[in-house]
């Protein structure tokens, strides 16, 4: 795993006009991300009184809550890394693999404007064992809650270039949030066996999963079995 002293990187702040995005969803299916070289989430959220009035309100609103945007990556069906927590450069000490999973760095109240935590994948430079990762919105750490967060925005940005250009958002239900959103899942392009396409053809496509689950907060194992089984991957162990 990563070391803390590792640095966040610095991405560029976009003005989002959400009124103006498309929303996708899971009925969207598989969406080619052929011209996409590097694909960022962003995560934003406000800090909100999780409707309670009053001095509790108060409090709630003050502290906010720590949301975190985490990516799982897996080797077949066996998770071997992530990104987010303490993690801001998955890949660093692989090589030329380096810098092709970053993130910047964990924001523990919602305060600012814009997206709060981003995560940024350079498909190019992802190592070759890699064939999906899952992007996921999470109120992980013990004490934080989505019912003390408001306006919880996910936004895609194809940022090929070094232009970073939002390309589309989902919004998470309000409805009693439970503490884990599976955002996306990301895969190598399959054939119709379901065998990864290596060679002409190959690349990376995307689905919207936006779908939560509760995890036991703090247990990264029961992290990664249940945000795993949105996807219908059954996690192997070692």
């Amino acid at each position: 795993m990563a070391s803390l002293s590792k640095q966040p990187y610095v991405t560029q702040v976009v003005d989002v006009d959400h009124s103006q995005l498309d929303t996708i969803t899971p009925d969207d299916g598989w969406t080619p991300l052929d011209n996409v070289d590097v694909l960022e989430m962003g995560l934003g959220w406000d800090r909100s009184t999780g409707g309670s009035g009053g001095a509790m309100g108060w409090l709630n609103r003050k502290a906010g809550s720590d949301l975190d945007g985490v990516a799982t990556f897996y080797a077949g069906n066996k998770p071997v890394k992530y990104l987010g927590w303490d993690e801001l450069d998955t890949f660093a000490d692989e090589g030329q693999a380096a810098g092709s999973a970053t993130h910047t760095g964990d924001n523990q109240t919602g305060e600012g404007a814009g997206d709060d935590e981003t995560l940024r994948l350079t498909f190019g430079n992802l190592p070759m064992r890699i064939t999906d990762i899952v992007l996921n919105a999470a109120a992980f750490k013990r004490g934080s809650d989505m019912k003390r967060a408001k306006s919880i925005r996910v936004t895609l940005y194809d940022s090929t270039g070094g232009t970073k250009t939002p390309v589309a958002w989902v919004e998470p239900s309000l409805y009693k949030p439970k503490n884990t959103i599976a955002v996306a899942h990301i895969r190598r392009k399959r054939d119709a066996d379901n065998k990864v396409i290596k060679g002409e053809g190959a690349g990376w496509e995307l689905q919207v999963i936006d779908r939560s689950i509760d995890v036991a907060q703090g247990n990264r194992d029961d992290f990664l079995l249940k945000s795993a089984s949105l996807i219908g991957i059954t996690v192997q162990a070692g």
